[in-house]
């Protein structure tokens, strides 16, 4: 299984990623491993063994907000098809009050039409 975790640094100047895949049950692998990205070292994507020691192995990539921000609204675009999900909420909020309107309004008729004449 493999998850992300996100840490912000003390100062918020950046957020650590690590993707890290976890051994499933019964599976040989009983140690964790991170994802490294390719560098001029490495001209491929790996996975790290974490030491068994827990000793600090390093995020897989750091990031500064803008650059997060960016990852975050092109992941959402990709997997979703909207890029600003705040403008989405507002969307649903606006129409969520014209239903309230409409049902407000019907009601209304309702009972003027229920009156005894």
């Amino acid at each position: 299984m493999i998850r992300a975790y996100l840490h912000d640094d003390l100062m918020g100047f950046h957020l650590d990623l690590s993707v890290v895949m976890h051994p499933e049950p019964g599976c040989m692998d009983v140690r964790p491993r991170i994802l490294r990205l390719a560098t001029e070292d490495r001209p491929y994507a790996d996975w790290e063994e974490i030491p068994a020691d827990g000793s600090n192995t390093g995020p897989t990539l750091r990031l500064g907000h803008e650059e997060a921000r960016a990852v975050l609204d092109a992941l959402t675009a990709h997997y979703q098809g909207v890029e600003d999900t705040r403008a989405l909420r507002r969307d649903y909020d606006a129409e969520r009050k014209r239903v309230d309107q409409l049902a407000g309004t019907l009601s209304t008729l309702a009972l003027k039409l229920a009156e005894p004449a």
